[in-house]
């Protein structure tokens, strides 16, 4: 991640994408990219090249490699292609087959050579040879009669000028044949170039392709094809049929036949034995005249965009769980209720047997009422301080504490008599324990049971993690609620036996005017004023009238204007009372 600091925002976003706390390159880049095991010293170079990049590597040669080498990249580069050399190198030693273009940054350009074959490295480049000269002497005969030395002579130039003529066919032939050996070492150059570049792009690529004949008869494989195939080099020539492979696919035989007989593609999923899945693609096999000679079959392992195809569902699948969830317990108020009913739903899609939420108080838990599949329901209390020392370290550390198989943990087995969350699942089958905590306090946990071990898996301890942290904040929601409500219940019941006069209306503050029959006619339109200024904006308000009672003229008084808000801090209703605040009369200033 620390790349970030060094490389432009642009063009982080442009070839590279965040996986975890690193980036990678683009697919589009890799797919770009070919990347090959090459000899620079032995392998023949890619021809037709723009750039060669090459640097701190002919330090390590002497004069006479590093001229061969520079005669290498001059063959490999296009007409005017660059040369990029380490800071202590360079391609001076070849002045003829490169120019510079920035001496001291180690750039160079390829020249262009007249003569130079298209397909010959520089240091087979052709070198004209000087005619070669024959000089043919022959000596006179020392003795013999001069009839004798001329009948000699006469069948001693015949058999020269046969011998001259035998020579020249003979140069003639051997031309020929330096010839046919010139094309044919070309051709031989040429296929092995194209063999190799044929392996690397195969081993670049690594797919796992299979070569078979008209008689499904293998040719030739890729490795990645053993990994699938029980194939060896040995086994071309055999029947594919005939080897044993991972995969599940009997129509293999039929869709070769298939594709055979009709020269047209074709491409399917199968899956394999192991559990993982490819992409199956067969098509004819084409020679250079247009022959079909067989067919390829090419399979492309798709387990791992399966997997996340199966993540992605799974992803969304529970997060329209979880959003169902949260819409089935938002309206209920009973919150033993809504305990019963989150856990239920949560039980079933875990598909767990036993589902049910311990509360803590003063460092005591104790098991409330759950749900229940065909089982009995957990129950059961103790000292928190007694749970497994490992459940309350994951706690600690905001994790889900999970664990596959009861009977395989050092005090597991132990059925009724185990200690902890053990005890409370019998030791036996699996378990996941979730807390909830506020700040410090821990409030209680959540315990999911299956009476056989279960292998939980990632997306599994997630949904738990979420759901039971929602259900836990309804559930305080919606015990909260119900305090405020019997609260509120006390304090009107309070303000009932104090004051002169109660009353209550909806969230408008309309529905009840006979409060005012109860204040003197001189305070009557301010302590109306008062109460609607209280409902416009919300805020409780209180404001000292005159009560209007027979026989007790200017008692004082308190209106009290007070806003009941709901769970989402909105004004549900409104209450109002008088209270009586003084016995003594007072003087109708009409004051506050």
């Amino acid at each position: 991640a620390s790349m970030a600091d060094e490389v432009p925002a642009a063009s982080l976003e442009r070839y590279f994408v965040r996986s975890g706390k690193q980036f990678r390159v683009r697919q589009g880049v890799r797919e770009m990219i070919t990347f090959a095991s090459h000899n620079l010293l032995r392998d023949p170079l890619f021809s037709g090249l723009d750039l060669v990049t090459c640097r701190n590597f002919m330090i390590y040669l002497d004069r006479v490699m590093q001229r061969h080498v520079l005669q290498r990249f001059h063959f490999g580069l296009a007409s005017g292609g660059y040369l990029f050399l380490g800071s202590a190198e360079s391609a001076d030693l070849v002045p003829e087959l490169f120019a510079p273009v920035d001496r001291a940054s180690r750039i160079y350009r390829a020249r262009v050579v007249e003569g130079r074959q298209a397909d010959t490295p520089a240091a087979s480049w052709p070198v004209p040879r000087a005619p070669l000269q024959r000089r043919i002497s022959a000596a006179a005969p020392v003795h013999g009669s001069a009839a004798q030395a001329d009948e000699s002579l006469q069948g001693l130039r015949e058999r020269l000028a046969q011998a001259e003529s035998g020579w020249e066919e003979l140069q003639s032939n051997n031309e020929e044949l330096s010839t046919l050996n010139a094309e044919l070492k070309a051709r031989l150059e040429e296929t092995g170039s194209a063999n190799d570049d044929l392996n690397n792009l195969i081993g670049s690529v690594d797919l796992a392709t299979v070569f078979v004949d008209p008689g499904l008869l293998v040719k030739r494989f890729t490795p990645r094809a053993a990994t699938i195939f029980n194939l060896i080099p040995r086994d071309v020539g055999r029947s594919l049929l005939d080897i044993t492979h991972r995969l599940d696919y009997p129509a293999m035989a039929s869709d070769v036949a298939r594709t055979f007989d009709t020269l047209q593609p074709m491409e399917r999923e199968v899956s394999g034995t192991d559990g993982r899945h490819y992409i199956a693609r067969i098509r004819p096999y084409r020679t250079g005249d247009d022959t079909i000679a067989g067919t390829v079959l090419t399979f492309l392992d798709i387990s791992q965009r399966r997997e996340a195809e199966r993540a992605a569902r799974a992803i969304a699948s529970d997060q329209e769980f979880l959003l169902r969830l949260g819409d089935s317990l938002r309206p209920l108020g009973d919150p033993m209720q809504l305990l019963a009913l989150g856990c239920r739903l949560l039980g079933e899609r875990l598909a767990v047997t036993r589902l049910a939420y311990a509360e803590i108080r003063e460092e005591r838990y104790a098991v409330l009422p759950g749900f229940a599949a065909g089982a009995t329901p957990l129950h059961g209390e103790g000292a928190a301080d007694m749970l497994e020392p490992a459940a309350l370290a994951s706690w600690r550390a905001g994790e889900i504490y999970a664990v596959p198989d009861l009977s395989r943990m050092p005090d597991g087995g132990n059925g009724d008599e185990a200690q902890g969350l053990s005890g409370l699942a019998r030791g036996r089958g699996a378990l996941l324990a979730g807390a909830c905590r506020k700040g410090e306090r821990w409030l209680g946990f959540y315990l999911a049971c299956q009476d056989q071990p279960r292998e939980w898996r990632h997306f599994e301890l997630t949904l738990f993690a979420e759901a039971i942290a929602r259900i836990g904040v309804e559930f305080e929601r919606a015990r909260a609620q119900a305090a405020l409500q019997a609260s509120e219940v006390r304090l009107r019941a309070l303000l009932r036996g104090l004051a002169h006069a109660s009353w209550e209306t909806d969230a408008t503050g309309e529905g009840s005017s006979n409060w005012l029959d109860a204040v003197h006619p001189d305070d009557r339109s301010r302590a109306q004023d008062v109460w609607r200024a209280a409902v416009h904006t919300g805020r409780a308000m209180e404001t000292e009238i005159r009560l209007q009672q027979p026989g007790r003229k200017g008692h004082r008084a308190s209106m009290l204007a007070t806003p009941l808000l709901d769970e989402q801090g909105d004004v549900r209703n409104w209450s109002g009372c008088i209270i009586d605040i003084d016995e003594r009369p007072a003087a109708p200033s009409g004051s506050i």
